[in-house]
């Protein structure tokens, strides 16, 4: 028996297909889900901005953002995925957007990629590089 995760539509469940992850029914939550960690992080920031990023680490951990890997396991759905979820984060790093905002969204950014799950006996998928556009405006969904 294989440790491997396999392809869920193997075991005969549904399998969730790529273009699901650019779609506004999954795009428009996730962007929401950030909009209410930024929230979250500024009213907690202005009454104690000594430690920034453990602030942040703490939220994050609290609001169960630390589960999101888990979401998908299927490599293909899984890429798009984590790449969908990366560009909603860089986004937000946008000059328009405030200087509060922009940090949330560089910690978001940094702890998303830098948390994703390796050497674990069962191998996901991960991202190598994280694809940000250099000059003009970012991509939209």
């Amino acid at each position: 028996m294989s440790l491997a995760p396999s392809p869920s539509a193997a075991r005969g469940d549904v399998t969730i297909q790529p273009p699901f992850f650019t779609c506004s029914l999954f795009v428009i939550p996730f962007r929401a889900d950030i909009e209410q960690l930024t929230d979250l992080f500024i009213q907690e920031y202005a009454a104690d901005s000594t430690r920034p990023f453990a602030l942040f680490k703490r939220i994050w951990q609290e609001q169960r953002w630390t589960y999101m890997h888990l979401k998908v396991f299927d490599p293909r759905p899984r890429h798009v995925y984590l790449t969908v979820a990366c560009r909603l984060f860089v986004e937000q790093i946008a000059k328009h957007v405030d200087p509060i905002r922009r940090l949330v969204a560089l910690f978001g950014l940094y702890t998303f990629y830098f948390t994703q799950p390796s050497g674990s006996r069962i191998p996901l998928y991960s991202l190598s590089h994280i694809d940000i556009a250099i000059g003009g405006s970012s991509p939209g969904f």
